[in-house]
């Protein structure tokens, strides 16, 4: 098996600058998807829209899972949690802010298997 990696250095933006750099071509606009992690079958991925702001604020639009994330300006840290579908338990999730690829990847714990977050710019 290959296994690729993927990384990038981290230095806390100036204010009014976006910590993913990617977002300034969308005015912000990107998508957050939660994928496996015992998700139900039903809804094996949950994909919504998000929005950085230039004050590195990240709002999400049409969650029903109360999804939140926040960006450590400091260490690029990316930490949030969503409502599980099925269980309506809150599920924390932890990641890193990548700003050469403008993504942020994490992870959620699962009962018997992790779940991936993955963030990017575009509609």
């Amino acid at each position: 098996a290959v296994l690729a990696g993927l990384g990038s250095s981290f230095k806390t933006p100036a204010p009014g600058v976006r910590v993913l750099p990617g977002f300034d071509v969308t005015a912000g606009a990107g998508t957050a998807t939660l994928t496996g992690g015992d998700l139900p079958a039903a809804t094996p991925t949950i994909t919504r829209g998000v929005t950085l702001e230039t004050t590195n604020r990240i709002t999400v639009t049409g969650s029903t899972e109360s999804l939140t994330l926040s960006v450590n300006l400091r260490t690029g840290l990316v930490t949030g949690s969503f409502k599980h579908p099925v269980t309506n338990r809150l599920v924390p999730f932890t990641g890193a802010a990548l700003p050469k690829s403008s993504e942020i990847y994490g992870y959620f714990p699962g009962v018997d298997k992790n779940g991936a977050l993955f963030v990017e710019p575009g509609p």
